[in-house]
């Protein structure tokens, strides 16, 4: 249900934020205590007095709007419940859910605070309400764009219509000029501003590991259904099974600042006796709150960790036996012992001859891992013993230790480890991320929708007739490949997008998956960037070198919220519309004022002005 009752006019809109700034504003001034006794004495030091009272609490006292829940874009996905108070399509309160008692068979799904500032985010002034052009930016490329002034050039207000003008234009010039490799798409590739470049023409994306690291896809390089569009196997257990581990390991986790709701989860697992684990640089909230056992590793060094702990569980199991999982890794696994390999391996390396140094003479024990990851010998002599079969474990991973470069064989150490010891499928073991929907709260992934289709469907899926593939750099070289017009990739694609058949099948692929081959080096002409508001200017580090990238093109392109660092190097800025001013009820018609590349209609409009 949107706030805005039946598609709010965008005129409408910013009257009502204005009103909104103004009962902030109100409030920053009424809120303050009384200056004197006097007014101290006749306010009776009530919370409650009419002299303390601002524009917004009055409207709730008197009852002239109504609560009902809003929708929260922090993209955590944690299912939270937010409330606002709705006054003429203003929100004037917020809370969080307080409509049962809170108990650990029908918990409060309480909201963070960032969750309850969504009002002072939506109604903020830095919001973009209109469409904005560089006032020394024109079309056509060359010395016309003054690049050199992209980040600190002054601002002019046009319309929607010369704005989507100047969009579609040299859109259309620089598939013209250049070919699909000049526009650059600044944005996750499943993101609805992304998935019109498929339609058009196709563009160059990054595989989005200043997110999931390295974890990215993962699942589609390795032949697996990919549910939704996020990476690695997102298959935590259900919430209802932590208590059933003996140990739960967070590597690299601090769920406590970030995912409010899976500690409630976590702590009622450490009520019922289960010990922690936690792995990473320094021993954060989330590792105190739990009392966890410290492993100890230094930044962007824990695949050595990892070798070392795999190298260690063949050593035990060979000494003592007990470790390793054998009926688990010989029926289902591939490539770890000379027995498991594929029958059309081209290689007869496996990874057990690999921990023991039969091909680089390197052993890959503890005392050669200390030396580069840091962490004790009996560490992780310790950390090997505990990941064996007889114990049950739940590893349970964020993206931090995956956004380093040379991090790239991480995902597979981290999943070797949990697969020797079995810790797959099993009540009371996991292996899995511990984030969004598949957090230590999860249980989402368990539930599929009446007729057993999944209730997500990627945006590339439904996509007609694809002109051109995506292209993928891949790892965190980004703004340095774009500098360089060059970069190494191993997959490219989609090439076919109508490919509906595979959607809601679990033994298929996505329909959006890449092709994958064998790495080479891959062209790139960044003269269009669009940027789907995703700032990654601020998120993708090397941020001299964006600059110089951002300056050097044509034209870039900026769809946002609220004004970025990345918005502030554009030459046309859109906006776009929060959860809150759009209609989720089919029923009310289109959304009044949208993103012109956010919705189905608006995506056809502007495929048939380019094409």
């Amino acid at each position: 249900m949107a706030l805005l009752d039946k598609g709010m006019k965008r005129r409408d809109f910013l009257k009502a934020s204005a009103a909104a700034a103004a009962a902030t504003a109100a409030a920053g001034l009424a809120g303050c205590a009384p200056s004197t006794a006097t007014d101290m004495a006749e306010t009776g030091g009530s919370a409650n007095a009419t002299t303390h009272q601002v524009a917004s609490d009055a409207a709730i006292i008197e009852g002239r709007g109504e609560w009902m829940p809003i929708h929260c874009h922090q993209n955590c996905n944690q299912m939270c419940l937010n409330m606002g108070y709705v006054v003429d399509g203003v929100v004037v309160r917020q809370k969080t859910d307080d409509s049962h008692a809170d108990s650990f068979d029908c918990p409060q799904q309480r909201g963070c605070l960032r969750g309850r500032s969504l009002r002072q985010q939506v109604y903020n002034a830095d919001r973009i309400k209109y469409p904005m052009k560089r006032k020394s930016w024109q079309p056509g490329g060359g010395e016309a764009v003054h690049g050199e002034l992209r980040g600190k050039d002054e601002w002019e207000r046009i319309s929607w219509d010369e704005a989507l003008t100047y969009v579609t234009d040299e859109l259309k010039r620089v598939y013209a000029q250049y070919g699909q490799d000049a526009v650059i798409c600044n944005g996750w590739r499943w993101a609805p501003g992304s998935a019109m470049f498929p339609v058009i023409g196709g563009a160059v994306y990054n595989t989005e590991c200043e997110s999931f690291g390295c974890w990215a896809f993962q699942t589609e390089a390795l032949g697996m259904y990919s549910h939704g569009d996020h990476p690695d196997l997102m298959m935590a257990p259900d919430k209802y099974d932590l208590p059933n581990a003996d140990t739960i390991v967070l590597y690299g986790c601090n769920p406590a600042w970030s995912q409010h709701s899976s500690m409630y989860w976590l702590k009622n697992a450490q009520k019922a006796g289960v010990n922690f684990v936690f792995v990473g640089p320094d021993y954060n909230a989330t590792a105190a709150a739990m009392d966890a056992r410290w492993i100890r590793v230094r930044p962007g060094t824990d695949t050595a960790f990892l070798l070392a702990v795999a190298y260690e569980m063949v050593r035990l199991d060979e000494e003592r036996g007990d470790i390793i999982d054998w009926d688990f890794v010989n029926e289902r696994t591939v490539g770890f012992t000379p027995e498991t390999m594929p029958a059309d391996a081209t290689t007869d390396e496996n990874f057990r001859d690999y921990l023991l140094g039969a091909y680089d003479n390197t052993p890959k024990t503890p005392e050669w891992a200390t030396e580069i990851c840091g962490t004790p010998v009996e560490d992780i002599t310790w950390y090997a013993e505990m990941a064996g079969k007889n114990n049950a474990v739940m590893f349970l991973h964020s993206y931090a230790a995956s956004r380093y470069l040379g991090a790239e064989n991480l995902s597979q150490a981290f999943m070797t480890v949990s697969a020797l010891g079995g810790h797959f499928g099993k009540s009371g073991h996991g292996s899995a991320a511990i984030y969004t929907w598949d957090a230590g709260d999860s249980g989402y992934r368990l539930i599929q929708h009446v007729g057993g289709d999944y209730g997500y469907v990627d945006n590339l899926v439904g996509s007609p007739a694809a002109t051109g593939p995506n292209r993928n750099i891949e790892g965190n070289s980004w703004w340095s490949s774009l500098a360089d017009g060059k970069y190494l990739s191993s997959s490219e694609g989609p090439y076919d997008l109508g490919s509906s058949d595979v959607v809601g099948d679990p033994t298929k692929l996505r329909a959006n998956t890449p092709v994958y081959h064998e790495a080479r080096e891959m062209p790139v002409n960044p003269r269009m960037l669009v940027q789907t508001n995703s700032n990654f200017m601020q998120t993708r580090g090397n941020l001299a070198t964006a600059i110089k990238v951002m300056r050097a093109a044509d034209t870039c392109v900026s769809f946002e919220i609220k004004f970025s660092l990345t918005a502030q190097f554009a030459d046309i800025i859109l906006p776009v519309c929060t959860h809150w001013e759009g209609n989720d009820d089919e029923s009310w018609g289109e959304l009044s004022w949208p993103s012109p590349f956010g919705d189905g209609n608006g995506q056809k409009q502007r495929k048939d002005a380019l094409l």
